[in-house]
């Protein structure tokens, strides 16, 4: 189990959002958080509990980068996101590691470029999503800077899904 583990969540490198982001994002179209374990189902990414490993409880192949703080730090995608996937027989399931994944990579990125957004133009969102990522470092100040990053980010991630769009 250790090493399981230890594949589903040690950081490769890869940075796509800023992990306490990724943990407080709502997603596109209700308050719901975008990590919750039903819309990261659907999008067919394999939920799983709160570990040593996994101290958000994010889905099977999503890891908190490495980094001086976890302020810092980012959350990004291992090769288990793309490469684990159950199997449902007779009324079991059969996590098989290194496995093609069943999940939409496509549609995942498409909801968080709408996630940040949504965020970053309505306000009710903006301000939840502002309270709990800046904590007691809150300010108008520190708000205002926050969100031209949340819409600095959906831009370049947007950008990024259109250069690598299949013909």
């Amino acid at each position: 189990d250790s090493t399981r583990h230890k594949f589903w969540y040690t950081s490769q490198g890869s940075q796509i959002i800023p992990y306490s982001w990724f943990t407080w994002l709502e997603q596109p179209g209700n308050t719901g958080f975008f990590r919750n374990s039903d819309h990261m189902s659907m999008l067919g990414y394999l939920p799983s509990e709160t570990s040593k490993y996994n101290p958000s409880g994010l889905p099977i192949g999503f890891a908190m980068t490495t980094a001086e703080s976890e302020a810092d730090a980012y959350m990004g995608m291992t090769c288990a996101a793309c490469h684990t996937n159950q199997i449902n027989y007779d009324g079991k399931k059969f996590l098989v590691d290194g496995a093609s994944t069943l999940a939409n990579f496509v549609l995942f990125f498409e909801r968080l470029v709408d996630a940040l957004k949504e965020t970053h133009s309505d306000d009710d969102k903006f301000k939840r999503f502002s309270l709990r990522v800046l904590g007691g470092k809150y300010s108008k100040a520190a708000a205002k800077e926050l969100r031209k990053e949340v819409l600095n980010l959906a831009v370049a991630t947007g950008q990024r899904q259109l250069v690598n769009r299949l013909p």
